[in-house]
Parts: structure tokens; C-alpha cells; sequence
């Protein structure tokens, strides 16, 4: 009865999970089994007439549908009765395997279109995930979630499929095996159906603990993956591969072991299921023998029944295989189920778009951003970073904001750029809540991070980042903004460049001056710069702020910086200190 409610479960969450179109596929692939059962059943039903053909034709020929048959098809011989039949059975099994091909088609492209519908939406899921989330969990993880979590639902589906398929399957060759010879047909679904529940209900416990064991390896298993190549510099210089080596072992490992264990697991049924069934069969016919039957009557039942056994078999084996693969699957599909009810939960919260999102696409700003009484503090902490933050930023201003690491600096930046909501309090866009112009407030604000990101890309795909490509024209402009454009003329590929993974192939400078650019090339009204240059040489680190000076007036900007020489130019300056701000004159910074 457990393994009927777990089941049930499964449906359960497979059809939240699938949207209503994904479900009509999903229809449709179980009205195909429905008709690839009836196939299977009409396939050993024709046998038997060609069985009593070769072993009683003349009673055969009795039979009102074969007499009708030889007198249309003018046949008089018992050869050509034989012959007839055998084209008849041809021609049914051709159409069956060929509807079972196409079946097979259709489920397979349903399956995998279901597949990568559901892996975009595990990435939006992702995506709508407050930044905070990002803070707290490994990048394993996330790929976890939209890799092998989306592909183990997409095994469940399948093999959903397959279980229906095969109960159809045996039930109607069941069924035709009981109109034949119900003594018999009993023993042998009796036989197959308590091995098919024991064999599942034995193993359960176990599958659905080494689903979670498999699961918890491979985030492990990718983690040290990540960490590996993403710090492969360090690990040379210090020779530490053999350490990571060792880790990344472990971890799969744990992974081989539980898929051992599975791939053995799913291995004894079959053959166990197999001895115990002929053995019953044997049992039933010679208890059948005893019972004084018609010798050419009980072997044309006996090939029946041996035939319907060699496709009642394998598919006894095959749902109790599928079975043991959903609860293996099971913990991911549940993880996968829980964040799209979550993002789809929210969606439809977000549905109705308020009228001040609306009216907000072509937002400028006119005045000035105000943060007031701003305060945050990181999920499952006490301590606030930001204490009652009030500061205004005045349009075309250049902003300082300075303070000991740890001060928080970075943390009002990302508070300013919408990353993380204020726990208390609000900014605002000309008296505009921000939070109720999320979608316009992305539009006109820019970033420039401390560790800029690049793609693995050209440098025209890293200026575009995502965005359409208008021409290069555009993308020339920004880089001549950025001063980079002359560097990039020099390169043999220039715009078609690649800055390799992470943008190994530059300096610290030009990758500095690649973020400008792409922050640039929207067009943003507030430039944003989270210690852009703290990285950087001295040198280096002015050529960059020449970049960043010769935007000051055309750009209301916010410069976050440790070193004080790059904030010499700015209108104003303030520094972040316990968690509050305070205004500082250039005479207190520079004394001068």
C-alpha cells in the first residue's frame, strides 16, 4: 500500500511540475502505451491460429472467420491456409512494431523538449532568487539544480511511462491469457505480481537513502570540480593538486559507491524474477496435465502462454526496474518540484504589473537618489551592517564612499543597486520607491565590480553581455569611453578577440576597462564603481580612473574606494563607519 501511495505521489508532483501543455504530451504518450498494449496482446492472440493450423487444420477451417476468409481470398488447400496466416501475422506484427517505433519517437522527443523547457525554468527559478540566496550556496549546487535535478525528473517521467506501458501490457495479455485458460493464467499473475511487490517493497528503504547519499556526492563531486580549475594558479604555484585530487576522489567515491549499490540492487530482480516464474509455470502445467485436457488443445495453450510469459516477464522486471529508478530519482525531483512552486508561487503573486512599473520604462532621473533611514543586516544575524543610512546623491554628482574593510561599503552599494532590500527603510528614484521600479531602475543604473566577470567570449560579446547587437559603432564608442579602443585595434582579431575564461588572457587593467565599457554601452545614467580599482597597480590604477574621471558630469556616479588618490576629483565624500555614514570634507581626507 506504501508503494502505492509513493507512486501516487510521484503523479502527483509530476503534474505540478509539468505545465498544461507539457501534461497533453504527457496524455498523449499514455494513450500511444494504451494502444502499444493492445498491439502486444493482438500479437500473441494470432499466434494461435497458426498454431492450430499446423496441428489440426481441418478443425481450423471450421471456424466461421476462416471460412469466410479462404472463400474471399479463394483458398482451398490447407498449405494455403497455413500461408495466409502467416502473411496475416507478418502484416499485424509489421504494423505493431512500426506503431511502437513512432510511440517510442514521439515519447522520446515529448520527453526531451519537456526536459530543456524544464531546465530554462529551473534557471528563471534560480534567477528570481533574492540575491542573498547566491550569498549563502555553492555554485555546485545551482548547477546541481539545473543539471542532474532537471535530468533525474526528466528519468522519473520516463520511466512513469514505462510502468504505465508495461501494467497496460500485462493486463491485457493477462486478460487474453485468462479467456484461454484461467487456471493457468491465475498461477502465473499470481506468481508475477507477489515477486513484482516483494522485490519493490524489500528495496525502497534503501534506494530512496542511496538517492539522497548519490545526490549529496555529485554536488561534492562538482564542487571540487569548480574549486579546482577555478584556482589552478594557486594550487600549482603551492602543489597542491594531489590534495584536490584527493578531495574530488572522495567525493565520487561516495557517488560510486551508491550507484554500485543501485546498479546491483536493480541487477537481482530480474533474474530472480525470471527462475521463480518458470519454476511456477512448471508447477501450473503439470498440475494442468493431471487434468486429462486435449493433447493438441493443451500445446497450442502451453505455446500460448509461453509466449505471453516471454513478454509478461520482462515487463514484470521492467516496472520493478523503473520502480527502484524513481525512488533512486525521487530526492531530486523533489528539490526541482519545491523551487518551481516556489518561482511559480511567486509569478503569480507578480502577474498584474502596477501602474507605477508601468508607467516607469522610460524613466529618467531628474534630480536625485535618496536613501532613507536605510538599515540591513545578513539572513540569521543579530548584527546590522547598515544602521538608520540617510544619503542623498544629487544628479551628475561624483560620489565617494570610503571606510575600513568590513565597514560595509560594498554592502551599500549593493543596497543602491537593488541587490539586497533594506530591512528598514527605502530608496528612492525623485521620490520613486525604487522596489516599485525594479525593471526601470536596471535600465539606468551601471556596475563596475572589484572582480569583474568575463566571459569566455570575444571582447564584442563581452561589451554586449547578453544585450542585442546594434553595430560596432556602438561598441567602439564605449571602448574609446573606457580608453581600451586603441589596445583593441592593435590585436590581430580586435573585436573578435577572446579574453579567455575569465579574462585570463588581459591585464587587470583592460579587464577593468572591458566592465566599464559594457557598463557603458546601455547607456546608464548612475555609474556604480565597487572598488574597480583596489586590484590594480598604481599605474595601472590611473590610467582606469582617467577613464572613470573623463565620465564625471555626464554620469552621476557612486565611486566605493579604499585608496584615497582615486577619489580626489569627486563633489563629495563619505565614509561608512559602524554601520552609519558620515559626510567628510576634502580637507579631512586630503588636509588640504
Amino acid at each position: 500500500m506504501s508503494n502505492i501511495r509513493a507512486f501516487t505521489e510521484v503523479i502527483k508532483k509530476l503534474g505540478f511540475i509539468l505545465t498544461g501543455k507539457q501534461r497533453r504530451k504527457s496524455l498523449l504518450c499514455l494513450i500511444f502505451s494504451l494502444g502499444s498494449g493492445i498491439l502486444e496482446t493482438l500479437g500473441i492472440a494470432v499466434i494461435m491460429p497458426f498454431l492450430y493450423a499446423l496441428l489440426t487444420p481441418e478443425a481450423l477451417r471450421s471456424k466461421p472467420y476462416i471460412a469466410t476468409a479462404m472463400k474471399v481470398l479463394h483458398i482451398e488447400s490447407d498449405f494455403g491456409m497455413i500461408a495466409m496466416l502467416g502473411v496475416f501475422i507478418v502484416i499485424i506484427y509489421f504494423l505493431k512494431n512500426a506503431i511502437l517505433l513512432l510511440y517510442n519517437y514521439f515519447k522520446v522527443s515529448a520527453g526531451t523538449t519537456i526536459r530543456k523547457e524544464l531546465s530554462l525554468e529551473m534557471l528563471s527559478a534560480y534567477f528570481a532568487k533574492p540575491y542573498t540566496f547566491f550569498l549563502d550556496v555553492n555554485t555546485s549546487e545551482v548547477l546541481r539544480g539545473i543539471g542532474s535535478d532537471v535530468d533525474c525528473t526528466y528519468v522519473i517521467l520516463d520511466n512513469v511511462f514505462i510502468v504505465i506501458t508495461a501494467i497496460v501490457k500485462i493486463v491485457f495479455i493477462g486478460a487474453y491469457l485468462v479467456i484461454t485458460d484461467t487456471f493457468m493464467s491465475i498461477g502465473l499473475l499470481l506468481v508475477a505480481c507477489i515477486l513484482m511487490f516483494t522485490a519493490i517493497g524489500i528495496f525502497r528503504p534503501t534506494l530512496r537513502r542511496l538517492g539522497v547519499e548519490q545526490r549529496e556526492a555529485i554536488t561534492e563531486q562538482g564542487k571540487w570540480g569548480i574549486q579546482a580549475v577555478s584556482g589552478i594558479k594557486e594550487i600549482k604555484v603551492t602543489n597542491r593538486c594531489k590534495q584536490f585530487e584527493q578531495k574530488y576522489e572522495e567525493a565520487f567515491k561516495r557517488r560510486q559507491k551508491a550507484e554500485l549499490t543501485y546498479g546491483v540492487i536493480s541487477a537481482i530482480p530480474s533474474p530472480l524474477l525470471e527462475t521463480i516464474t518458470i519454476a511456477g509455470m512448471m508447477v501450473v502445467v503439470i498440475a494442468r496435465m493431471g487434468m486429462n485436457l486435449d493433447a493438441n488443445d493443451f500445446v497450442v495453450t502451453c505455446a500460448s502462454f509461453a509466449l505471453g510469459a516471454m513478454r509478461i516477464l520482462p515487463s514484470v522486471s521492467i516496472i520493478i526496474g523503473s520502480i527502484n529508478s524513481i525512488v533512486m530519482n525521487k530526492p531530486s525531483m523533489e528539490d526541482a518540484y519545491t523551487n518551481l512552486k516556489e518561482i511559480r508561487t511567486q509569478n503569480k503573486v507578480t502577474t498584474v504589473e502596477t501602474e507605477g512599473e508601468k508607467n516607469s520604462k522610460s524613466l529618467t532621473m531628474s534630480e536625485k537618489i535618496s536613501l532613507r533611514n536605510i538599515c540591513w543586516k545578513y539572513p540569521r544575524s543579530e548584527k546590522y551592517i547598515l544602521k538608520n543610512v540617510n544619503l542623498e546623491i544629487k544628479k551628475g554628482e561624483s560620489v565617494a564612499i570610503i571606510g575600513a574593510s568590513g565597514a560595509g561599503k560594498t554592502t551599500l552599494a549593493d543596497v543602491i543597486l537593488g541587490l539586497l532590500k533594506p530591512e528598514q527603510g527605502q530608496i528612492e528614484l525623485d521620490g520613486v520607491d525604487i522596489s516599485a521600479i525594479t525593471d526601470a531602475w536596471s535600465t539606468l543604473v551601471g556596475y563596475v565590480p572589484q572582480m569583474v566577470y568575463l566571459l569566455d567570449d570575444t571582447i564584442r560579446n563581452n561589451i554586449l553581455f547578453g544585450l542585442d547587437y546594434e553595430g560596432d559603432d556602438k561598441i567602439w564608442d564605449v571602448l574609446k569611453q573606457a580608453q581600451l579602443d586603441e589596445f583593441v585595434r592593435n590585436l590581430p582579431e580586435q573585436l573578435d578577440a577572446m579574453v579567455g575564461e575569465r579574462g585570463i588572457k588581459f591585464s587587470g587593467g583592460q579587464r577593468q576597462r572591458v566592465a566599464i565599457a559594457r557598463a557603458l554601452y546601455y547607456n546608464p545614467q548612475i555609474l556604480i564603481l565597487d572598488e574597480a580599482t583596489s586590484a590594480l597597480d598604481t599605474d595601472t590604477e590611473t590610467a582606469v580612473m582617467e577613464s572613470v574621471e573623463a565620465l564625471q558630469g555626464k554620469k552621476t556616479m557612486v565611486i566605493i574606494a579604499h585608496r584615497l588618490d582615486t577619489i580626489r576629483k569627486c563633489d563629495k565624500i563619505y565614509e561608512v563607519e559602524d554601520g552609519q555614514i558620515y559626510a567628510r570634507t576634502h580637507e579631512e581626507i586630503f588636509g588640504n
